[in-house]
């Protein structure tokens, strides 16, 4: 028989969570009209309610959900499914003491559940020290602040980016072979409609990813020395 692995997930509140020791339980929240279960809140108060009472009785984690995916359901579209889950995971947020997930294919609702919940321990421990070094150098306090928001926002967008090509995954060769696509492409545009990209065709295809993210970062730093005294 072979031993189960263990895995543990940090979290952002300072804890974790064990995998492969034990069974863990997930409440399924279902904030939709037309669930599996006839009993499904519909409304964001009952719906808290039922996942605090779920984390009452054991529960390791909750996954909350604003579409149905029983057969014949019908789709909804991204703002109702939002407007359905987000007063949830607000009223959640600092409530609930065990991890909640969101059940969605859609990227902007994922995106937009995502930003209800307010930065945790640990990203204000990272923030404390960006300020920290930020200050260090002498850059006057505004424009720290608007550093603290930019440089996480460049880093987040580079790995989002890598996440929706799933570019992370990629070999030499396909990495290759989708830049010597895109510069085909580039190159076969209409040069009397988009000269610049025709003609940039190759610079604009040229450098590997971390290069690209190395010079974003140098153009950061040199903007904000800019700044100093």
């Amino acid at each position: 028989m072979l031993a189960r692995r263990s895995y543990t997930i940090p979290l952002p509140s300072g804890a974790s969570l064990a995998l492969g020791e034990r069974c863990l339980v997930m409440g399924v929240l279902n904030v939709t009209p037309d669930s599996f279960s006839d009993t499904s809140p519909t409304d964001a108060a009952r719906a808290i309610d039922a996942a605090l009472a779920m984390e009452a009785a054991g529960a390791d984690l909750i996954d909350i959900g604003g579409e149905s995916t029983r057969p014949g359901a019908d789709a909804v579209p991204a703002p109702e499914e939002s407007a359905r889950i987000l007063p949830v995971i607000a009223g959640l947020a600092g409530t609930l003491r065990i991890p909640m997930s969101v059940d969605t294919y859609k990227a902007g609702v994922a995106r937009a559940a995502i930003g209800q919940i307010p930065l945790g321990e640990r990203s204000l421990a990272a923030t404390e020290r960006m300020l920290a070094i930020l200050r260090a150098a002498g850059l006057p306090d505004q424009v720290v602040a608007y550093a603290a928001d930019l440089i996480p926002l460049y880093v987040c967008a580079v790995a989002f980016e890598e996440a929706v090509q799933g570019a992370s995954n990629w070999s030499p060769a396909d990495i290759e072979h989708f830049v010597s696509e895109l510069r085909g492409w580039f190159g076969a545009l209409p040069a009397d409609r988009f000269p610049h990209i025709v003609a940039l065709a190759g610079p604009l295809t040229t450098g590997a990813g971390d290069d690209r993210f190395e010079f974003g970062v140098q153009v950061i730093v040199a903007g904000l020395a800019s700044f100093l005294p």
